[in-house]
C-alpha cells in the first residue's frame, strides 16, 4: 500500500527505541530535483518556482534519508526517516535572515491527519515508503519552530518578501537519535523588488533555545537580538494558561538568558513574542 495509506512510513522512529546501537552514520541527502538539492514552492502549494526568482512566500523542501549502523541486506529497506530536521537561511554575504529553526522531529507516533504538514507528496516530489520504495521529501518550513508536528504548522513558510532581492544560502540540517548529523546548502535568490535597505534588520542572530531539556529543575531560555525590540518572553501551559513571564519591554541588541525554575512537571511552551508580530515558541518537558 502506498500514499494515501500512511502505514507503512508513518510509524514511531524505532531508533528512539532499540538500545544498545552503534550507529555512526550521518543521515543522507539527495536531490530533491534533479540538478537542485532542494526545490521550492509557493507556500501550501503544488506550484513550483524557480531557485533563481524566488517570490512571496514559500516552502522549501529537501529529500533526505537516515540509515544505522546495521543493514536488513537490501538498500531500500535501510533507508528510514532521520529524527530531527531544522533549517536556516543566510544572505551570501553571511547575515542571518532566518536563524536556525527545527522543522521536523519524528520522536513520536505521527497522525496519519498530519501526514501533509511533514511530507511533500505530489507528482514531482513523491513520498512514499514500502516494500520498493523509500523517498522521502520533507516540508521543513511547515514548522512554528517547536518539535510539535501540528496542523498549524502549514502557517510556516520562508517570506521572501521581507529580505531584500539578492542570493541566500537555504541550509537544511538532518541528525538521528544518535547524535550524527549531516548539513547541505543551496544557493538561491529572491526577486520581490524589494532593495537592501527596505528590508527589515534580521531579528534573531541566535535562536530561541532551551535547556536542559527535558530538566528535573531548573532551565535556561536563550536567544539573541540583532537590534532592540519590544519583546516578551512567557512559559505557558498546556491549558494555555500562563505560568510565568520571564520579560516583557524594551530587549537590548546582544545574547538574553532567563532562567526558569520551581516548575510541576509537565509539557510547557516558551514563548518569545519580539515587536508584536515575530513568534518563536520552543517546548519544555519538565520531570521529576
Amino acid at each position: 500500500m502506498r500514499f494515501p495509506n500512511v502505514t507503512w512510513w508513518f510509524i514511531q522512529n524505532p531508533l528512539t527505541l532499540i538500545r544498545p546501537n552503534d550507529d555512526l552514520l550521518a543521515p543522507v541527502f539527495e536531490n530533491a530535483r534533479s540538478g537542485a538539492r532542494f526545490v521550492f514552492t509557493n507556500n501550501n502549494s503544488n506550484t513550483y518556482q524557480q531557485p533563481t526568482s524566488l517570490v512571496g512566500d514559500v516552502d522549501i523542501i529537501a529529500k533526505v534519508y537516515d540509515k544505522t549502523g546495521f543493514t536488513t541486506g537490501n538498500s531500500t529497506w535501510d533507508k528510514l526517516a532521520p529524527h530531527e530536521i531544522d533549517y536556516s537561511i543566510k544572505s551570501a554575504g553571511g547575515t542571518v535572515v532566518v536563524p536556525r529553526t527545527v522543522g521536523v522531529q519524528f520522536s513520536n507516533l505521527l497522525d496519519g491527519s498530519l501526514v501533509n504538514v511533514a511530507y511533500k507528496a505530489d507528482n514531482t516530489c513523491r513520498s512514499r515508503g514500502d516494500y520498493e520504495y523509500r523517498d522521502y521529501f520533507f516540508i521543513v518550513t511547515n514548522t512554528d519552530g517547536d518539535s510539535i508536528i501540528e496542523s498549524t504548522d502549514t502557517n510556516g513558510k520562508w517570506a521572501t518578501a521581507q529580505v531584500g532581492d539578492g542570493d541566500y544560502w537555504v541550509i537544511v540540517r538532518a541528525s538521528d537519535v544518535y547524535g550524527n548529523v549531516a548539513t547541505d546548502s543551496m544557493l538561491v535568490t529572491t526577486h520581490n523588488g524589494v532593495g537592501a535597505a527596505e528590508a527589515p534588520v534580521a531579528m534573531l542572530t541566535a535562536p530561541l533555545t532551551v535547556a536542559p531539556n527535558p530538566s528535573r529543575g531548573p532551565a535556561a531560555v536563550r536567544f539573541g537580538l540583532e537590534r532592540p525590540a519590544t519583546g516578551r518572553v512567557r512559559l505557558i501551559d498546556r491549558a494555555g494558561r500562563i505560568v510565568a513571564t520571564l520579560a516583557d519591554g524594551v530587549l537590548g541588541s546582544g545574547k538574553h538568558t532567563y532562567r526558569c525554575g520551581n516548575l510541576p512537571a509537565g509539557v510547557y511552551a516558551v514563548e518569545l513574542v519580539l515587536d508584536g508580530n515575530d513568534r518563536y515558541t520552543r517546548r519544555l518537558v519538565v520531570t521529576r
